[in-house]
């Protein structure tokens, strides 16, 4: 076995080769070092002039953001499995297949438009949690990078944005149905006695089961996106989770004494996820995100002092001060003010 100065195995041409024996630990690793040290080379004066190489608001390059998100939808991919329902579905569409072919010859059009909005709901369900768990993993990988950059680990209001924005465009571009749907599809496999469509096979031609399996698809991707969208607040949510862990778990300087304040930084999630919001919306929210978790989204103490003790009681007595909170939160986040709140 020989090897190239540029990393390539040939034979036959023994002019600066190097030799290696691949079943030397030692041998392998000094080849894979070769290799490297050539692209290095090869792209150096590349990658000081490349858009790609351009460091951006997090201090990160596209290339180094686009390895971060192709290890997350490896990850995304490789965990892909069934939920306890689907699973059920599944079976029982193995166990009945009999008794599915004969529906589906009879009336193949209602069943097909049936199962497509049924089966799609559930996949959604599934797929959204995958999604979630996803976009943590590229989250928490985004986080450590930009620890890494920047030797610190307090985020500003508009550096934190940068983050929840670059975590949730993530998470949204794996819930569309171009990589959703390979998701779906490995996660379901390809057994035909457990195919949504079993009289497939009985069809004369390949141009008529590709028109049926379309057919099929156009009901259940409309419906699959229309139901996977409303997860996009759970996604930046997870999003925020995996940061603030990170954040704990780095030996980064914290340079400020007191954590981020939490209002603040109730009122910044919410807005990421709805930038459209007005004021008092946003009150209206936090109150009922509140309710569901008792201090998530804490009233800042000046205002408890003035007696108010929810965020939409703020704006009714104080909505001056309540304004100007979340105006600020905006501009510090580098957001720009929705129309409806500037009429």
């Amino acid at each position: 076995m020989t090897e190239t100065k540029g990393g390539q195995l040939r034979s036959g041409d023994v002019r600066g080769v190097h030799y290696y024996n691949p079943s030397s630990i030692e041998d392998v690793i000094e080849s894979y070092l070769r290799r490297q040290h050539r692209e290095r080379e090869r792209f150096g004066d590349t990658a000081k002039k490349h858009p790609a190489f351009k460091r951006g608001p997090l201090g990160l390059n596209e290339a180094e953001l686009s390895a971060m998100r192709l290890e997350a939808v490896n990850r995304f991919l490789d965990g892909a499995k069934l939920s306890e329902e689907l699973l059920e579905q599944q079976k029982r569409f193995r166990e009945t297949f009999t008794d599915r072919l004969d529906r589906f010859l009879k009336n193949a059009d209602k069943e097909m438009n049936d199962l497509a909005e049924s089966q799609a709901v559930l996949f959604a369900r599934a797929c959204e949690t995958a999604v979630g768990k996803a976009g943590g993993d590229f989250a928490d990988l985004l986080t450590q990078a930009v620890i890494a950059r920047r030797g610190r680990k307090d985020f500003s209001l508009s550096l934190r944005r940068e983050m929840w924005a670059e975590g949730l465009r993530f998470a949204v571009g794996l819930a569309r149905f171009e990589t959703a749907g390979a998701w779906i599809d490995k996660a379901w496999g390809t057994d035909p006695r457990e195919s949504p469509l079993p009289h497939l096979y009985r069809l004369e031609s390949i141009s008529e089961q590709q028109a049926e399996v379309a057919k099929f698809m156009v009901k259940f991707r409309a419906t699959f996106e229309e139901r996977i969208r409303h997860a996009s607040p759970g996604w930046l949510n997870e999003a925020d989770r995996k940061i603030e862990l990170r954040c704990l778990l780095s030996s980064a300087l914290q340079r400020r004494a007191n954590p981020d304040d939490p209002s603040k930084k109730a009122v910044l999630l919410l807005l990421t996820a709805s930038p459209e919001l007005t004021t008092e919306q946003v009150c209206a929210k936090l109150d009922a995100q509140n309710e569901r978790a008792p201090e998530s989204a804490p009233i800042p103490k000046t205002w408890r002092k003035s007696g108010v003790r929810s965020w939409i009681e703020a704006h009714e007595k104080l909505l001056g001060r309540v304004k100007t909170y979340v105006s600020t939160v905006r501009k510090q986040a580098g957001m720009t003010q929705g129309a409806s709140e500037r009429s």
